[in-house]
């Protein structure tokens, strides 16, 4: 499916830009049992050790570790609801799972009003930002475009955060995207800033960036190179399912178990801060 163009993506910035600061909702869970499927669930479990049980984050290795294990700095990844729907055209979930993101909450998640080390709770669990860069990988730009992928990694889309943030678990607990009784409840979807850590910064979010804000995303001589991958990965698309009652346990047997001021620059391409 083809991306939106530049143009349109930045024309769709002021709604970004209105997504509430400290008080917010949790709009999807996805948990991604084996790599390129998705699960989207009604509520899931965090865990401190497992992070979203049922995920392969716990079972994936990663070359950011020096054992290469799964990294505690990118257990969960979280994404603005609202910057998702921008990206992926529309309110379909099923094409919001395939940003291949676990929580994607309307919250401003800009490094500004979330600087690392900011807490937040979700539902009965607390989660905190971690200095980790989330940056869009090649399974990224194959199912949103080039276009996209310079828009989410450009300076000022990092400093928005627009391709999302990293989170560890801190406190374990029930997240919930809908109330018990299968209707959506705000309270009960509640994402709130339990904590923030301050820090200076000079970036403002009082006007939309002009397109030379976006022109700095140090991609532009790379443009052969990611049509290149964009190819190599047309065939990796995103198997999706809706699970009723996201509290199931771990995966089946055999299967997957189920911040001073720092930069979410650019990532060194390694795994665990992937998107399955």
């Amino acid at each position: 499916m083809a991306g939106l163009a530049r143009e349109q993506l930045e024309a769709g910035l002021p709604e970004v830009f209105g997504a509430p600061k400290d008080e917010g909702t949790l709009e999807l869970i996805v948990r991604r049992p084996v790599e390129n499927e998705r699960e989207l669930l009604d509520e899931g479990e965090l865990d401190l050790e497992r992070g979203l049980i049922g995920d392969m984050w716990s079972t994936r290795g990663s070359s950011s570790t020096p054992d290469g294990g799964p990294n505690p700095e990118a257990q969960l990844t979280v994404m603005n609801a609202r910057a998702t729907r921008l990206v992926a055209a529309g309110d379909s979930l099923e094409r919001w799972a395939e940003a291949g993101d676990q929580l994607y909450i309307d919250l401003d998640i800009s490094e500004a009003n979330l600087p690392p080390g900011t807490r937040l709770a979700i539902g009965q669990a607390v989660i905190e930002v971690t200095p980790a860069p989330h940056t869009g990988c090649g399974k990224f730009l194959s199912r949103f475009g080039v276009d996209a992928q310079k828009f989410v990694n450009s300076t000022v889309g990092r400093e928005l955060g627009l391709r999302g943030i990293n989170a560890r678990v801190i406190q374990a607990g029930t997240a919930s995207q809908t109330s018990p009784s299968g209707s959506p409840d705000a309270k009960e979807r509640a994402v709130t800033v339990a904590s923030r850590r301050l820090v200076k910064t000079a970036f403002r979010l009082s006007h939309v960036p002009s397109r030379a804000g976006f022109a700095s995303s140090g991609m532009t001589a790379e443009d052969s190179s990611l049509q290149t991958r964009m190819n190599g990965d047309a065939d990796r698309g995103a198997e999706v399912r809706r699970v009723v009652g996201g509290r199931r346990g771990a995966h089946p047997q055999g299967g997957r178990a189920g911040g001073g001021q720092a930069s979410r620059g650019p990532s060194d391409g390694g795994g665990g801060l992937g998107h399955g």
